[in-house]
């Protein structure tokens, strides 16, 4: 509606989200789930670490994280697949190492949104 107004034609989703200088939902929605797992690891809420997840130490050294997080209930169940605990945990795990030792919530903002959570945010939908 708020194109009509403007007097902007009727457009795809996509090319509205460009027009208007927006990321898509899904986009937002990684962005969030991001920056509040990073407040519970970091103790800046009111949510403790260790009663939803577990670090996953590997003893040998790869190009990926040394520290992974996993949840620490199994989720098994199709109807928690699509949960925060789950979503947050895989993003978290695909980021580079870096963004998530930030020490502060605004250096951690400020390098998520320079790198392209895209491709990672695809491939849980398919």
């Amino acid at each position: 509606k708020i194109f009509m107004r403007c007097g902007i034609a009727f457009s795809s989703y996509t090319d509205r989200l460009i027009k208007s200088k927006l990321r898509s939902l899904q986009y937002r929605r990684a962005l969030f789930d991001l920056h509040l797992l990073y407040k519970i690891i970091n103790n800046l809420i009111d949510l403790n670490f260790d009663d939803y997840f577990i670090y996953q130490t590997s003893s040998y050294e790869t190009r990926r994280k040394s520290k992974k997080i996993t949840t620490l209930k199994n989720f098994d169940n199709s109807s928690w697949s699509n949960s925060f605990f789950i979503r947050a945990t895989r993003l978290w795990n695909l980021i580079p190492e870096e963004i998530c030792e930030s020490k502060s919530l605004i250096v951690f903002k400020n390098r998520l949104d320079k790198f392209d959570l895209t491709p990672h945010i695809h491939q849980f939908l398919d």
